[in-house]
């Protein structure tokens, strides 16, 4: 009974150490394949985080340009109205010119008829 007994202990001893050598493979398995995706994890989270410092740095560049273009449109802006207001004063003393040109051939018209009625009456009395 004694040799059945150790048999039986044995065969249960053994069974077990079976069990636990097959969870303990198992467990193995899971922390490799843990460590596996923590890797790669990490190699992820460092691309991730490289293309995100490239975007950054890129984003920076823009709003530099961006910024630089704001200001150039508001200098031609300033420049465009400062030419505007010198074509108003320029068109206004073309028409302050042209008025003045049209009373002085309106007297020049006035003065050459005056002339020739004055020739007239010089040469009707020489006459």
């Amino acid at each position: 009974m004694k040799l059945q007994e150790s048999e039986r202990l044995y065969n249960e001893t053994s069974d077990k150490l079976s069990k636990l050598v097959s969870e303990m493979d198992q467990m193995n398995s899971a922390l490799s394949d843990a460590e596996n995706r923590a890797i790669l994890a990490a190699k992820t989270s460092e691309t991730l985080e490289a293309q995100l410092s490239e975007v950054s740095s890129s984003l920076e560049e823009e709003t530099r340009q961006k910024l630089g273009l704001v200001s150039k449109l508001k200098a031609v802006e300033q420049a465009k109205e400062t030419l505007a207001e010198q074509l108003e004063e320029e068109e206004e003393s073309k028409r302050q010119l042209e008025k003045e040109l049209s009373q002085a051939k309106t007297q020049l018209v006035e003065v050459k008829k005056k002339v020739d009625e004055e020739g007239e009456l010089v040469s009707y009395l020489f006459c």
